[in-house]
């Protein structure tokens, strides 16, 4: 009985939906100088279940010709991601020319 119980709640949680849904919404703000640049990253989060979540922090990493570009953690303190209306999670990407010039030469070379 216990077992069969067991197989059953892992089929519903297998089924699940994740509890965030996140989606890219844009890239504005590019800025590029010779030491370096910056951009600012807009992801969409959308709650699947009935309480909002309250965002602290999100580590992000971004991939460029499948290599990394740039990763960091970027720390909130009042953003709630909701269930009816997408949540604009804002990101400010920094970087150095060294990171672009890399990863450029590797999508050019791959």
């Amino acid at each position: 009985m216990t077992a069969a119980l067991a197989i059953a709640l892992s089929f519903s949680i297998a089924q699940a939906a994740p509890p965030v849904s996140i989606t890219p919404a844009s890239v504005t703000n590019v800025d590029l100088g010779i030491s370096g640049g910056s951009f600012d990253v807009t992801l969409h989060a959308q709650r699947s279940g009935w309480f909002p979540i309250k965002l602290r922090e999100l580590d992000y990493t971004i991939m460029v010709a499948g290599q990394e570009f740039t990763s960091d953690t970027v720390e909130y303190h009042s953003l709630w991601i909701g269930r009816k209306e997408p949540t604009a999670i804002p990101i400010h990407v920094e970087f150095t020319m060294a990171q672009a010039l890399a990863v450029g030469l590797s999508a050019l070379s791959g």
